[in-house]
């Protein structure tokens, strides 16, 4: 398989990548776990079984130079309650909490540690006899000082429980102390709490005193109030007078409309008797009760009587001028004025019958409406001051609840002290109570091999895990492939494992692809070879620069093996050994040194001359030349190294490159201006993160495309499953069906 050749102009066009990065640093330190506890998996063995040791002897040191045995009183803390009716006050968490820590101070405080060095019992122990005067008598200060470094007392986290504890070299010595000293606090508790009673008792009486005629003055209120108003424990707020209100209210919108009507009724009279010419003018209602009256209408009728008879003359034939209908004529209009007078006469008696029974109504119905308005004020006033005494009543009821209140509070307190002070008993003083006493300790409270082994361990494996870690941290060499990941813009692009890891045992690393094809280096060079020669081949590269970064690194390893890789594949390579300071090539293939590249940079010999065949099928060597053509390096940036390089691709299909480590010469940075791609090969634990960052950013500031990094000799222990996969692929290939 061969690919069309690509002109110089292609050739640099696909080969130098737009706006590449510069800079940036080695990358931070990446600690795997897993890599580190298989690496120093026997000096953490190791350091356990020392750290095992070293507590089990320190125990044993212990035992004899510093023992100590413990003894322990425990006491239970009780909220102020009444034990006789088990009726509890209520108490705050913090005032229980404040006076468990006052306790646990006064079980150590020097007044009781002082009273409880005075015990005969103390006197007698083993630990006392250090304390002892010629006399016999216990020297206080240096005993004190000595027992507060031995006696300690602290609350159990999460419950009510108080601890004391003594330690002393001896067993019979800390129990004798630590009961001494519960005897020496519990005497001191019991004289405080009589002294407190007796500072408390006196106030809470005159308190009671108080509260006792305060309910008594309350309940003579209350009484007074409720037989002053006739109020019952269960009656509504002024029944009574909220009734009558509600009757006297309608009554009284009544009265006020009719006064109104009577007051329209005499204006509208009064206002009819003063017209003009104090006429009055009467209106169709009393017109028509006068019409009705007899006196109008007996007058009526006798006009009636005179019109009938005038008629009666006339027909009978007399004249207007006769004297019977003449004086018949007379008496009628007699009778006419008579109605007019008679009927003035009947309108003004109804008038005046009418005004006065309107004033009279008038007057009647505003009196009865001010003697409603006086039973209705009364009535409010007595319904509001009947509420008042209500709400007197219960602000009585309300103080009297208060004071009994108190006084039951106080009550339960007097009956506290009380009980306090009748609990004064060996088991008992006040609120505290001891639930345990001291016992002469069976066991070794310190030392304990349960603890100093353990802590044995955790110390010195803990101290030699620190130490390796910063070990790691220190260390700049790249070991591990995730050492390369940690590398900023760098690309991994395979690992070799070192020559002890190939179960195939090649000979030399150099042609383990040719050697042991089947063994973990042969497979590692092919998953290296496919990526490169794909990429290479999609760009249109032919030229790969193969740089190491230390010398010894693997650079000639690694493109001898590239190139037995990509001859196997029928393709035609040529190897350049461009290391011209310390060839190698020729010595990996056992060809002549020269004629090779130098002869042909100095144009000594030709290009068919200098490429040598190799004993593999397709591949071709160009080694570094004869001793004395090798002797300038800048030859290999001059246009003479261009025009080797366009010869050799359009005979070659790839063209491997190998080139002096970037620490020792620039020559590599100077090949990678001409070639197409370039690669980096670095040895685990050799180079440091540092070079390679430089190199790095040298080979990316270059013509040709950096691929990335390979990392040789990687060992298993660097971490992973190196050891596992390498030996899985290896049984793979060798078993057979």
């Amino acid at each position: 398989m061969t690919t069309a050749p690509l002109s110089p102009a292609t050739v640099r066009a696909v080969a130098v990548p737009a706006n590449r990065p510069t800079g940036g640093g080695a990358g931070t330190v990446v600690l795997d776990p897993v890599r580190i506890f298989k690496q120093y998996k026997f000096v953490l063995a190791i350091a356990v079984v020392l750290g095992a040791v070293v507590g089990f002897g320190a125990y044993l040191v212990l035992r004899q130079v510093a023992p100590e045995y413990q003894a322990t009183v425990l006491y239970e803390a009780l909220p102020p309650t009444s034990s006789v009716r088990e009726e509890a006050i209520a108490q705050n968490r913090e005032e229980l909490e404040r006076y468990i820590l006052t306790q646990v101070f006064l079980m150590t405080s020097d007044r009781v540690l002082r009273e409880a060095i005075k015990s005969g019992d103390v006197a007698k122990t083993n630990w006392a006899q250090q304390f002892l005067d010629p006399s016999g008598r216990i020297l206080e200060s240096d005993a004190l000082r000595a027992v507060k470094k031995m006696a300690s007392s602290r609350p159990r986290t999460g419950t009510y429980i108080l601890q004391l504890t003594v330690n002393t070299p001896i067993a019979a010595d800390a129990a004798v102390l630590a009961n001494s000293i519960h005897s020496a606090y519990f005497a001191d508790l019991g004289s405080s709490g009589t002294a407190a009673s007796i500072e408390r008792l006196e106030p809470l009486s005159r308190t009671k005193g108080q509260l006792v005629q305060n309910v008594q003055n309350s309940d003579a209120s209350m009484r007074r109030i409720m037989a002053q108003f006739k109020i019952e424990d269960n009656g509504g707020i002024g029944s009574s007078e909220s009734v009558e209100i509600g009757q006297l209210q309608p009554r009284i919108v009544e009265l006020v409309a009719r006064v109104e009507s009577l007051k329209v009724r005499v204006s509208r009279l009064r206002a009819a008797a003063s017209g003009e010419g104090g006429v009055i003018q009467y209106n169709d209602d009393q017109r028509e009760t006068a019409d009705r009256d007899p006196l109008v209408l007996n007058a009526r009728q006798r006009i009636n009587d005179y019109s009938i008879n005038d008629a009666s003359l006339r027909d009978r034939g007399l004249l207007e001028t006769h004297p019977d209908r003449v004086r018949n004529r007379s008496f009628w209009e007699a009778a006419k004025v008579e109605l007019g007078r008679t009927r003035e006469e009947v309108l003004r008696k109804l008038y005046d019958s009418e005004l006065e029974q309107s004033q009279q109504a008038l007057k009647s119905s505003e009196s009865e409406k001010l003697e409603l308005d006086r039973k209705l004020e009364i009535a409010k006033n007595r319904r509001a001051e009947t509420a008042q005494a209500q709400i007197d009543l219960a602000a009585l009821r309300d103080q009297r609840a208060i004071s009994v209140t108190e006084l039951a509070s106080v009550q339960r307190a007097l009956d506290s002290i009380q009980e306090i002070d009748q609990l004064r008993k060996a088991e008992r003083v006040g609120r505290m109570r001891r639930i345990q006493n001291a016992q002469t300790p069976d066991q070794l409270f310190f030392p304990r091999w349960q603890t100093l082994i353990p802590t044995g361990v955790v110390l010195l494996s803990g101290l030699t895990l620190g130490l390796v870690v910063l070990r790691e941290l220190l260390d700049h060499r790249v070991r591990t492939p995730s050492d390369i990941t940690a590398i900023p813009r760098l690309k991994l692009i395979g690992i070799i494992p070192i020559l002890s890891e190939d179960p195939t045992r090649p000979a030399t690393v150099e042609t383990a692809f040719r050697d042991a094809p089947t063994g973990a280096i042969s497979e590692a060079f092919r998953q290296i070879r496919g990526p490169v020669l794909k990429r290479m081949q999609n760009a249109g590269y032919k030229t790969l620069l193969v740089i190491s970064g230390s010398p010894q690194s693997g650079a000639t390893t690694t493109v001898a093996n590239l190139a037995m890789g990509a001859a196997a594949s029928d393709l035609r390579v040529l190897m350049i050994d461009g290391n011209l300071r310390r060839p190698g090539l020729h010595k990996v293939f056992k060809l002549a040194e020269g004629p090779g590249l130098g002869d042909l940079l100095a144009k000594k010999v030709d290009f068919a001359a200098a490429v040598q065949q190799t004993s593999t099928s397709n591949l071709h060597l160009l080694a570094a030349g004869t001793a004395s053509t090798r002797n300038l390096p800048e030859r290999l940036s001059s246009e003479s190294m261009s025009h080797l390089l366009a010869e050799a691709r359009e005979k070659y299909d790839f063209i491997f490159i190998d080139s002096a480590p970037a620490l020792i010469a620039g020559d590599g940075i100077a090949l990678a201006n001409r070639c197409d791609a370039s690669i980096l090969v670095v040895k685990a634990y050799s180079e440091k993160r540092g070079l390679i960052a430089r190199v790095r950013d040298q080979l990316t500031d270059s013509k040709a495309e950096f691929f990335g990094v390979v990392v040789n000799a990687v060992r298993h222990s660097a971490g992973g499953y190196l050891k596992k996969n390498i030996k899985a692929a290896y049984d793979y290939q060798t078993t057979t069906s």
